[in-house]
């Protein structure tokens, strides 16, 4: 999956995406990324909680608060480029 998250620099070059969205882009996606790998590190304790009978306690790896305030401070961090950021800038947050 990571290198997905950094195809999307060489990808977005061949298509001619502009160098400061390409790595936004790729900054939100390791970010979901990095959330949903945390999500999926929960699967093995609650299955093995599961066929042993037990109860767990987990914490959750984010709250969706968290995770809108950590994708939209992704979004609203400039990127250095004026047109990339004025785009930026009308993108619908969560």
């Amino acid at each position: 999956m990571n290198l997905a998250v950094s195809d999307i620099g060489s990808f977005s070059a061949i298509v001619g995406v502009p160098t400061a969205l390409a790595t936004k882009l790729q900054a939100l996606a390791q970010f979901i990324l990095t959330e949903l790998e945390s999500w999926a590190s929960l699967l093995p304790v609650l299955k093995a909680a599961a066929v042993a009978g037990t109860k767990v306690t987990i914490t959750v790896p984010m709250n969706k608060d968290q995770f809108k305030q950590g994708f939209n401070d992704i979004l609203n961090a400039p990127t250095g480029d004026v047109k990339t950021d004025a785009v930026l800038a009308k993108a619908k947050r969560l």
